[in-house]
């Protein structure tokens, strides 16, 4: 019986052994989930990479009990603290932490504990100690994100009896993914904004390139479409020229024939008198000589480039008198020419051939019933233009051929005087 009782007795401290652990080690997972579910909460609304970082520092601080918490990188044989959170203190002093050639091996390897008990690792528990902090063992976890930057973590604790922080080592290695996972989205989200901003302005270059190359492919579509009407209205011009020159050019040639004709029966009479015609005939030749010398000052008006001349109306039109003054009329119309004397700049050639034919028309068409035939040439110039007014008392301009004033009409339509010519030329 005494046996039995004693096994009985042994059996239930071993299961309450078992549970015990069973319950210490459920506890100790509950705190771990614990600390987990609070990291993982407190992060999840935070986009600031620093803020995330120095807040998972202090829910390990405070929910471990682990005095320093720091995040780092190295340079050389240091460790550069740019983020930290210590619960000895308000405000910690340190900067930099003091890393042997062990523990830079050490570190190529992964996580490196090292405890103060060391005497080869003095210097690094000497560089993170404080006034009132005193190292006994340390934890270093170094970390690569995916934006492939190396950092480190580095966390010590004062309990100088224990290895309480190797306890700790898969513990925070799960808290610094679940905080990692939360950097690395933020960076990811952060490079996709960046790739949408890119391509957004990738597409709006490309597309205001496309809109300009529219808009010179629309541009050069227009100057080619206004080309060829320009072609086509020079090639009507042309052939209406080339007509109306070789019916001018033909008429006093027949003319010239006929005379010539009446000439040779006019010899064969006795009583010839040859005087008349040679009148007639020479009228003719200059009648052809001075619409040759039109044809020239035409294509000559074409092909000339435009020049920038200081102006003398009085002595252009004084030039166009005696140049006329073959014409029938010239000297018994009257003339009268106001010009307001203020400097003006133009292309002198073209001005020139302007005045001459048009007081060439009110000369040749003055009217022969009226004794008193006049010519009144004004010119008023601005700062800007010259208003010339160029009337006459001749016989007029028929309705049907105003319509047709600045065509090129053969010389039997164009024989009709200004009466009133009205025009203006800018500087």
């Amino acid at each position: 019986m005494t046996k039995d009782l004693h096994k009985k007795i042994r059996e239930l401290e071993e299961k309450i052994s078992f549970l015990s652990s069973e319950n210490e080690s459920m506890a100790e997972r509950a705190e771990e989930i614990f600390l987990l579910v609070m990291v993982s909460e407190s992060i999840r609304e935070i986009k600031n990479r620093c803020v995330i970082v120095e807040t998972v520092l202090e829910k390990i601080s405070i929910l471990k009990d682990i005095p320093l918490c720091c995040y780092c990188t190295r340079k050389g044989k240091k460790l550069i603290i740019k983020l930290s959170y210590a619960s000895y203190t308000n405000s910690s002093s340190l900067k930099e932490i003091e890393l042997s050639d062990e523990i830079i091996t050490g570190l190529q390897n992964g996580i490196y504990y090292i405890t103060n008990s060391e005497a080869r690792h003095r210097d690094l528990f000497n560089s993170i100690s404080e006034q009132n902090f005193t190292p006994g063992s340390a934890l270093i976890i170094p970390h690569k994100s995916i934006s492939n930057v190396l950092s480190y973590f580095l966390f010590a604790d004062d309990d100088k009896d224990s290895n309480r922080l190797s306890d700790f080592i898969t513990l925070i290695h799960e808290v610094i993914h679940i905080m990692s996972d939360k950097i690395d989205n933020l960076y990811l989200l952060e490079e996709l904004r960046k790739i949408n901003l890119d391509l957004e302005s990738k597409i709006s270059d490309r597309t205001s390139e496309l809109w300009e190359t529219n808009r010179l492919l629309r541009k050069e579509i227009e100057e080619k479409r206004k080309a060829e009407e320009e072609i086509k209205l020079k090639n009507e011009e042309l052939n209406n020229f080339v007509y109306r020159v070789s019916h001018d050019l033909r008429a006093p040639i027949t003319s010239v024939e006929g005379l010539l004709n009446i000439m040779k029966l006019e010899l064969q009479s006795k009583s010839s008198d040859l005087e008349p015609f040679i009148l007639l005939l020479g009228d003719r030749m200059r009648s052809l000589d001075r619409f040759i010398q039109d044809i020239l000052s035409y294509s000559r008006n074409i092909r000339t480039s435009i020049t920038a001349d200081k102006i003398d109306f009085k002595k252009i039109i004084a030039s166009c008198f005696e140049e006329l003054e073959y014409l029938d009329n010239t000297r018994i119309i009257k003339k009268t020419v106001k010009v307001t004397e203020n400097p003006f700049y133009n292309d002198k050639v073209r001005i020139y051939e302007v005045f001459r034919n048009l007081i060439s028309n009110a000369i040749k068409y003055a009217d022969k019933e009226k004794a008193d035939k006049r010519l009144l040439i004004s010119i008023k110039i601005s700062d800007r233009k010259a208003d010339i007014i160029i009337r006459d008392n001749g016989i007029g301009i028929d309705k049907d051929i105003l319509p047709k004033i600045f065509e090129i009409l053969p010389a039997s339509s164009s024989a009709q005087s200004n009466s009133n010519n009205l025009f203006s030329i800018t500087r």
